[in-house]
């Protein structure tokens, strides 16, 4: 079905057309023609016509309070989200007439398999749509706002020690080399994991040693690999100065990169990624076949302490507190919005230090008596 809708451009006073293309059955027509008309001419959407699927759609599919679009990866993840566990429920029911007390059934029967926090996502999607809504003139009320959902524990972030790190970046040094590099540029810069898999040689400059952030990489479901800004923007971005040690290991990875190359006859490119499972590097690793290669490793080592490829980030944050850095200087090195996220990796070093006093303590008192 061809749709059309004619508005006044609020910017100019003129009159504007947009149209759309769509093809489905005559209720995705239909929902369609609505979300076309709350784009551009809301005004003439009366509250009756927003089910709470129109309203979490209108939202996703708007731009962020930047300005800045949504990621794909973004949405898909906040969609998938309202779709497995709020929809099914709720998705056809007018948005206005969903009380507090909808919702609270809704998320104490989500409580016996989700987490907490899993819970606070999903009410926080509602509410910024409900905000967004009631801006608009469709809805009256945000019912999310006196919602009783379960609160959230904050642990310290647990890191690996630099003993079990070691021994396995030397296990994976002789029988992995494309996972050792990982586990040693995770373990140094403190790189988000959608950073690392993003790592093109046009990143890094080995003479100036040197490695450059500025994007990831996600792959939403039918979409394939999308590059996307860093989690925190513009301020994600960084340079890193780049030690021997990982300048040699790097060194060595392009050099292998450069003899598969040869053997085909085709120039390097600084396009090429890293890490790749390609031996030509023109495509990037997904994060989760990097993270199941790294646990496939720690499952035949059970001798040894585990970690994920989070636990790095863990691991390098708490390293650079426990050796004096101020918090401002180690929110910058790991490019947080908000020193609170900072603050967690402070309380997990002190909490480490207050356990090795305790023992010292121990220790002294045993020699006195």
């Amino acid at each position: 079905a061809k749709l059309r809708v004619r508005f006044t451009d609020p910017s100019t006073g003129q009159r504007r057309q947009r149209s759309e293309t769509v093809l489905g059955t005559r209720l995705e027509v239909e929902a369609a023609s609505l979300s076309l008309r709350m784009r551009y001419d809301p005004s003439t959407v009366a509250p009756k016509e927003v089910t709470l699927d129109v309203l979490v759609n209108q939202y996703l599919n708007a731009r962020k309070k930047n300005g800045e679009p949504r990621s794909p990866y973004s949405r898909h993840k906040e969609l998938g989200r309202y779709n497995r566990h709020i929809r099914p429920v709720l998705g056809t029911r007018i948005a206005n007439s969903i009380t507090t007390q909808d919702l609270n059934l809704v998320y104490n029967q989500l409580q016996e398999n989700l987490s907490p926090s899993t819970i606070q996502k999903i009410n926080a999607v509602l509410g910024a749509a409900y905000e967004l809504g009631i801006s608009f003139g469709h809805l009256s009320k945000n019912p999310t706002k006196r919602t009783r959902r379960p609160s959230v524990i904050q642990l310290p972030p647990q890191a690996p020690s630099a003993e079990a790190v070691q021994s396995h970046l030397d296990l994976l040094h002789d029988k992995d080399h494309e996972l050792a590099l990982a586990v040693l540029v995770l373990s140094r810069l403190a790189i988000r994991r959608n950073e690392l898999i993003a790592l093109r040689w046009k990143h890094i400059n080995l003479q100036e040693r040197w490695l450059e952030i500025r994007e990831g990489i996600t792959h939403p479901t039918g979409l394939g690999a999308q590059s996307t800004p860093t989690k925190t923007g513009k301020l994600g971005w960084a340079r890193y100065p780049l030690g021997d040690t990982l300048v040699e290991a790097l060194g060595d990875h392009y050099t292998r990169y450069e003899k598969v190359m040869a053997e085909i006859g085709v120039e390097p490119t600084g396009e090429a990624f890293v890490l790749s499972p390609s031996p030509t590097r023109e495509s990037p690793w997904y994060g989760d076949s990097l993270t199941k290669r790294l646990a496939h490793h720690m499952d035949h080592h059970p001798e040894l302490q585990r970690f994920t490829l989070l636990d790095l980030r863990h691991y390098a944050a708490t390293e650079l507190v426990a050796g004096g850095a101020s918090l401002v200087h180690a929110k910058v090195m790991l490019r947080h919005q908000s020193t609170k996220t900072t603050e967690r990796y402070y309380v997990a070093v002190r909490d480490q230090q207050l356990l090795q006093e305790s023992l010292a303590l121990q220790d002294r008192l045993d020699h006195r008596a």
